[in-house]
């Protein structure tokens, strides 16, 4: 994770390193303690499940910080239905998902 205001590696030279892996936390102590990045200090996310499937619209999960936070340098997007639906996996990541990205 970033240092003193660095930047996250770049994924070429995590793949020419060969390290490849970010793991983040929900719990903040674990950051000091086993130096694992707390995830809300790092990014936001977008509600997960049919609460971030609504076009147009795109909140933020509860624990995240608002989605246009600034001071944050990665986003997770969500985009899956509560329940999953095999037959129309394909249509929800296609034309819906770049739109929802677009939103």
């Amino acid at each position: 994770m970033p240092r003193n205001g660095g930047n996250w590696s770049l994924v070429s030279d995590m793949v020419a390193k060969n390290r490849r892996l970010i793991v983040f936390t929900s719990v903040k102590s674990k950051e000091q303690s086993e130096g694992i990045a707390y995830q809300w200090n790092y990014m936001v996310e977008n509600q997960y499940g049919d609460g971030g499937r609504k076009t147009g619209s795109c909140p933020n999960r509860a624990e995240s910080s608002n989605l246009d936070d600034k001071s944050k340098s990665l986003v997770l997007v969500n985009y899956f239905r509560s329940v999953p639906l095999k037959p129309v996996t394909c249509s929800d990541n296609s034309a819906s998902l770049i739109d929802m990205l677009q939103t």
